[in-house]
């Protein structure tokens, strides 16, 4: 795989930001099966939700590693995101719905971060990746508003 440091300033901000995002998505999701039915959490492993770890440990081994910097704030974002979304789910009512919208944002925002790396000169190995990443991703996200919509018919 290419190195890090080759790619250009904004290439490197993208990578950075969807190594944050996946790490979100993943406290997300695992904060998500405390609060979600059984039938949810089936179509969570299904759709395979809970692959965000191994996405997040792949963009670690290939270009966090290496990116001290990078890798301290981008934890620390992360960890800020943690706190918040604990405080959080003590204040709402329904903190399946609360996570649910959080993981739909998130996914919505992956998306578009994997679709500007997309356009970018980056590696062919990279690109191949990312696009693929980006099929599963729509049906990620349609997924979840199904999920939200039929959650609030059966709260609501």
């Amino acid at each position: 795989m290419k190195e890090f440091k080759s790619y250009n300033k904004n290439i490197q901000k993208n990578i950075i930001e969807l190594y944050v995002i996946n790490c979100k998505l993943k406290e997300t999701y695992n904060e998500c099966q405390y609060y979600i039915s059984p039938s949810e959490l089936k179509i969570f492993y299904e759709e395979s939700f809970f692959t965000k770890n191994d996405f997040c440990v792949d963009m670690y081994d290939s270009f966090m590693n290496k990116q001290k910097l990078a890798l301290v704030k981008a934890h620390t974002q992360v960890s800020v995101y943690i706190s918040i979304l604990a405080l959080n789910l003590l204040i709402v009512k329904d903190g399946s719905a609360y996570l649910f919208k959080k993981a739909l944002a998130l996914e919505e925002k992956n998306a578009f971060v994997i679709a500007a790396l997309i356009k970018e000169e980056i590696s062919e190995s990279l690109k191949e990746d990312m696009s693929q990443r980006f099929k599963t991703q729509e049906k990620r996200i349609t997924t979840l508003r199904s999920i939200i919509k039929n959650h609030y018919k059966a709260t609501h």
